[in-house]
């Protein structure tokens, strides 16, 4: 949502440091930012090269056709699930450090990670310039997302740290038969 404050402060970010860094190095270069409320500052920005949609029903379209997804965050806290979508759906991510905080991502393995402008231009140019580099992130990138952040991965983690949880609680005399019938079972899934 763009109207989340740190989401429209990346983007501005970028708009204002990054991007110009980007057009004089990749003539031509466009951004697309999809985002439900965009704040005014950003729609004043939209052109030919900036694309400011506001809400779609699927951002699965837009991700599909970018070269490169770019998470410039410099502020916010919580879980960076659009950096997971976009990894799930094998593109080449670019962020900032603070826009991966709390994912195992590896800089140049998994995603590149960058702070400041001019080497968060520089990443973004490699990757528009570098097929092997891109494939080997959007490879490297979707195996993360299967390996650790799978639902069914998730849910069994939890679900292990919960039992434990139980385990090592102070259970009263007579319910020692409750605890020890604790087991984890795969979960259901609807598709």
């Amino acid at each position: 949502m763009m109207a989340y404050v740190p989401n429209s402060d990346g983007m501005l970010y970028f708009l204002d440091e990054i991007f110009p860094l980007i057009k004089k190095k990749v003539p031509g270069v466009t951004i697309t930012i999809v985002g439900n409320r965009p704040p005014r500052e950003l729609l004043r920005r939209a052109s030919d090269d900036v694309i400011v949609t506001g809400y779609v029903d699927d951002v699965r379209p837009f991700v599909e056709r970018a070269a490169v997804y770019v998470a410039p965050l410099r502020i916010g806290s919580g879980t960076r699930l659009k950096i997971l979508e976009a990894l799930s759906m094998k593109k080449p991510v670019v962020t900032t450090s603070i826009g991966c905080e709390g994912l195992d991502v590896v800089d140049g393995e998994s995603a590149l990670v960058a702070d400041e402008p001019e080497a968060f231009a520089c990443r973004v140019i490699e990757l528009l310039h570098s097929d092997r580099l891109r494939r080997k992130l959007m490879r490297t990138g979707s195996e993360l997302v299967r390996e650790k952040y799978d639902w069914r991965i998730v849910h069994k983690r939890l679900d292990e740290a919960y039992c434990e949880v139980l385990r090592s609680a102070r259970i009263p005399a007579g319910a020692d038969a409750d605890r020890d019938r604790l087991e984890y079972r795969e979960p259901a899934y609807v598709t």
